[in-house]
């Protein structure tokens, strides 16, 4: 089976490339890695056995400089083309409510294979562990600069990957609306955080799966249930939520990523992803099981493989 990969990263934090990346922001993954290349993302997919990688989708990394970031990238993914990779795509960091943004977006429309933008608005009125860096406040959906900023990818048609905590789903209902024609991509199937969050996060996904141009990256499953991979109730959690969101959105607007370095950071192989991804939907059709891991991405990051 070939499968496209909608979700990995490249970053240096040594100081041997100026890109924007720290320790500081990264965290706990960049520590485990303080470089992780192309060749390291190739030698981790050469463990996915009876599939083939034939695309990928880098995706920006709180950089402090997103063209700086994108820009090294895009020329460190070109290498993934001398394995067996056929194509790549790059979603930047840029704050959609700077008053540049038109210009900022014109500069990054001269990378490689540019495709989109993630924004991460990851922010909590009171759990400052739940708001991520350079989230300055939690009414970037409401402010009319930022939105103005958001229309702009419509003009360009580029996507945006959606990067929220759960109570913050809802919220985008009015985006979504406002602005039907931009396609987005929930990362890490919402990022539940906990079962404590089951029905905020069940909310917003139902609110969120009644407009068509919004898909679901299915990744990440340990922000949404910690320790999957090595206790069996916590898989089966995990498996239900999976086959839920499909169900929800269909087969044709999910798709299965790895989030890499990241996962690894977390104690997944690759090998291991992505054979719990296939034994997750192995009941289904193979016309959905090519939507989950190849069509879907295609579709929406504009492959053309």
């Amino acid at each position: 089976m070939e499968f496209i990969d909608p979700h990995c990263h490249v970053w240096d934090v040594t100081g041997t490339t100026k890109t924007g990346h720290s320790t500081d922001i990264l965290n706990g993954p960049a520590k485990s890695f303080p470089s992780y290349l192309a060749e390291d993302y190739l030698a981790d997919l050469d463990q996915v056995t009876g599939m083939k990688c034939k695309g990928c989708v880098w995706v920006e990394c709180l950089s402090t400089i997103p063209l700086a970031e994108a820009t090294w990238a895009s020329s460190e993914c070109i290498k993934l083309l001398d394995g067996s990779i056929a194509d790549y795509k790059i979603v930047a960091r840029c704050d959609l409510s700077d008053e540049d943004v038109k210009k900022r977006l014109r500069r990054l429309s001269g990378v490689g294979e540019f495709v989109g933008i993630r924004q991460i608005l990851n922010h909590h009125p009171t759990n400052p562990a739940k708001t991520y860096p350079m989230v300055e406040h939690g009414n970037y959906m409401e402010d009319e600069n930022w939105l103005n900023g958001f229309a702009l990818l419509n003009d360009r048609g580029l996507t945006f990957d959606l990067h929220v905590n759960p109570h913050q789903l809802i919220q985008f209902s009015k985006v979504a609306e406002a602005y039907p024609n931009v396609n987005v991509v929930i990362c890490h199937m919402g990022m539940m955080g906990d079962s404590s969050l089951v029905d905020t996060w069940r909310d917003g996904m139902k609110a969120l799966a009644k407009f068509p141009q919004i898909s679901v990256k299915l990744s990440s499953f340990d922000t949404n249930v910690p320790n999957w991979g090595k206790d069996a109730k916590a898989r089966q959690e995990i498996r239900s939520y999976t086959s839920e969101v499909i169900e929800l959105f269909g087969a044709d607007r999910c798709m299965f990523a790895s989030n890499f370095p990241v996962d690894k950071h977390n104690g997944h192989t690759m090998a291991e992803l992505y054979a719990s991804y296939r034994e997750f939907v192995s009941h289904l059709d193979i016309k959905s099981q090519r939507d989950l891991f190849y069509g879907t991405a295609a579709r929406v990051y504009k492959f053309d493989l």
